[in-house]
């Protein structure tokens, strides 16, 4: 099974652990346990002085995440805060690359 985890403006691509910005949930024996799912982050792209990062362009970004990592569908995509907010756009422009969000 495949999960990706995306978290809040200050989130990375670290989610689980000591560094990770979600061990209350992930690491073994948590709810996301990568014992037992391939759990899957990323980091943000950031906004420039000419353009501002939209949750639209992270959604893509995340596409192209996956296609680096040989993925080609989450089993779950799930989001809190921000990261909610890019699995919506995540959920719509590419609605063919998770089962479920």
């Amino acid at each position: 099974m495949i999960v990706a985890a995306l978290g809040g403006i200050s989130a990375h691509k670290g989610i689980g652990g000591v560094e990770g910005w979600w061990g209350e949930l992930a690491g073994p024996g948590k709810a996301l346990d990568p014992e037992q799912i391939r759990l899957v982050g990323m980091d943000w792209l950031e906004s420039s002085d000419d353009q501002i990062a939209t949750t639209v362009d992270q959604a893509d970004h995340l596409a192209r995440t996956l296609d680096l990592d040989r993925i080609e569908r989450l089993d779950l995509l799930i989001g809190s805060s921000f990261g909610g907010n890019v699995a919506l756009c995540f959920a719509a422009k590419h609605p063919e690359r998770s089962a479920a969000w």
